[in-house]
């Protein structure tokens, strides 16, 4: 009797397939973070990339079914806040003095967003297996150069860019974002103690970078992961609370500021300046001065050069009580979906939106389109935690799990 193998192994394109998914993952996960630590035009040519390569393989492959998981994903509530922030944003552009560059702004965005968002739907709906290996092996990888890069430099390095970021910067940033699906990978594969090696040497490498920004989140992302491991319900509805509330009322602070203290200090320069801006408003507040005026207007010497950088300010300057009004209710409904993932996932992925949003409170001009394109690989990083843990080893608690089964 003559045994043949299973057709898939017999399949070019299963086989092409599993070859692109493979580059798509080295070019995603190995490729940009590492990249970023000696170039900051990396990433924008590499997510690209790897996104279409993740496309394309799943044109070729059978596993997947991205169109359904989308059409079900998509018809959330906060799907649709979400979506009405971006037409916001969009109408804005009718009012803001900067139409063109704004236009451009959007167009990069929409093209990123659909990319990242096909790749992802992709990436959540197969069983990825050891793949995904290489998000923690890169990120190791990616802190290791870090190291090396803020003790004997590199050429461009150092450079400051017109946001105030330097690539160093921007790199440690990806540090503090990508850590979190990374340790997921690592612990859904029963590897504790890889995953507390990795969160060492991530730690390491953003204080050997220097940047406070990159310290304070990193540690906001680990206190929210802790409480979530213990509290994960009370977690996701205190952090989303804390996080719309700052986000509706942060206003209050420079108005505060300007009333109650006369001479504010020249740290808080920055909160007086908003304190000024937004009594001189007037209607204003209500629809902001349109999409890009923050950033361009103080590159083009319309806004004082310490003006604050925080999306808070952002937010509120160009958008206005609307687009911030959506924004916090969109934050909540995202904070309260994020808890309500299957437990041995939730507490990583409420981490990993604390330790973002606390990066653009903090401002570290994330209105660039590098901290929109980073953002986009964090979701494909997490997108692969979906279904990751599938097709490898069991953990411990599987594998006891599995054997008391077998003896009943």
């Amino acid at each position: 009797m003559q045994l043949t193998a299973p057709s898939r192994f017999n399949d070019p394109a299963a086989a092409a397939a599993r070859l692109l998914f493979v580059v798509a993952f080295v070019v995603l996960f190995v490729g940009v973070p590492l990249a970023s630590s000696v170039s900051r035009q990396a990433i924008y040519s590499l997510l690209p990339i790897g996104a279409v390569l993740t496309l394309v393989a799943a044109s070729l492959s059978t596993e997947t079914n991205g169109f359904e998981v989308a059409s079900t994903r998509l018809a959330t509530l906060t799907a649709l806040i979400g979506l009405c922030l971006a037409l916001w944003a969009a109408l804005s552009m009718v009012w803001t003095p900067f139409p063109i560059e704004a236009s451009v702004r959007v167009l990069k965005g929409v093209i990123t967003a659909g990319l990242v968002t096909s790749a992802a739907v992709i990436l959540a709906s197969r069983s990825v297996g050891p793949d995904a290996l290489m998000l923690p092996g890169g990120l190791a990888a990616t802190g290791f150069a870090v190291v090396v890069v803020s003790l004997v430099g590199a050429p461009g390095a150092a450079q400051v860019e017109p946001d105030g970021t330097t690539t160093l910067d921007r790199a440690a940033i990806a540090l503090v974002l990508l850590v979190w699906p990374a340790l997921a990978v690592l612990t859904l594969r029963g590897l504790p103690a890889a995953a507390g090696a990795l969160a060492a040497a991530i730690a390491i490498a953003v204080f050997a970078a220097g940047l406070p920004v990159g310290i304070l989140a990193l540690g906001a992302g680990a206190l929210a992961y802790g409480a979530a491991r213990l509290r994960r319900g009370r977690t996701r509805f205190a952090l989303g609370v804390l996080f719309a509330a700052l986000i509706l009322l942060c206003p209050l602070i420079p108005l505060a500021a300007r009333v109650v203290v006369v001479n504010l200090p020249d740290a808080l320069g920055p909160i007086k300046i908003w304190g000024d801006i937004i009594a001189a408003d007037g209607a204003r507040i209500f629809t902001g001065h349109g999409l890009d005026t923050a950033t361009r207007g103080i590159a083009y010497g319309y806004l004082p050069p310490n003006t604050p950088h925080s999306l808070l300010f952002e937010m509120w300057y160009e958008l206005g009580i609307v687009g911030a009004a959506l924004a916090a209710l969109f934050t909540y409904r995202i904070f309260m979906a994020l808890g309500r993932a299957p437990r041995a996932v939730a507490p990583y992925l409420l981490a990993g939106f604390t330790t973002g949003l606390t990066v653009t409170i903090l401002g570290l001009g994330t209105a660039q389109v590098w901290w929109l394109t980073l953002v986009g690989l964090d979701v494909l990083a997490f997108a692969v935690t979906a279904k990751g843990h599938y097709g490898t080893r069991p953990s411990i608690i599987g594998r006891q799990r599995i054997e008391a089964a077998g003896e009943r």
